[in-house]
């Protein structure tokens, strides 16, 4: 990861304030790679772990640290610490136009640093969210076996 000075913002996709080093970004995010628990539960590529709370229903949790981020229906990019930079951050290859229109959003776990996404957006647009899980579908997934 770049320590570019391009870097605008650091805080919660949420609008909650929150502090993560460059350091801690470049060194924890690679380190011996994600999706190392898996204990059972069900997980969705190598950042989240499902687990079935009693009282609360199926929740989301970093799958390197457990950190909570809450209802499995919500986006998890809505509890993430975000990393703002120039879309050549990501690659120089970007830099033949429009690299003033547009912004790298990177979005890291806010425990462990652990990169969950990156999105390419136009400069002011919302947080885009790609995620709305119905429980009962994933409770339909993840039946036990007769």
């Amino acid at each position: 990861m770049s320590t570019s000075s391009a870097v605008r913002s650091v805080g919660t996709a949420a609008g909650h304030g929150a502090t993560l080093e460059e350091d801690s970004v470049s060194q924890v995010a690679v380190q011996d790679g994600p999706g190392r628990r898996t204990g059972g539960d069900p997980t969705v590529g190598d950042a989240f772990t499902f687990r079935r709370d009693a009282t609360a229903g199926w929740q989301i949790h970093c799958s390197e640290c457990d950190h909570h981020y809450g209802p499995a229906e919500r986006d998890p990019k809505l509890g993430a610490v975000v990393r703002e930079g120039s879309i050549t951050d990501l690659s120089t290859l970007s830099d033949v136009g429009m690299t003033e229109r547009l912004v790298a959003r990177q979005f890291f776990c806010p425990s462990c640093a652990l990169l969950m996404a990156v999105n390419v957006q136009q400069v002011g647009d919302p947080v885009m969210l790609e995620w709305s899980l119905d429980p009962a579908t994933l409770d339909s997934a993840i039946a036990p076996e007769a």
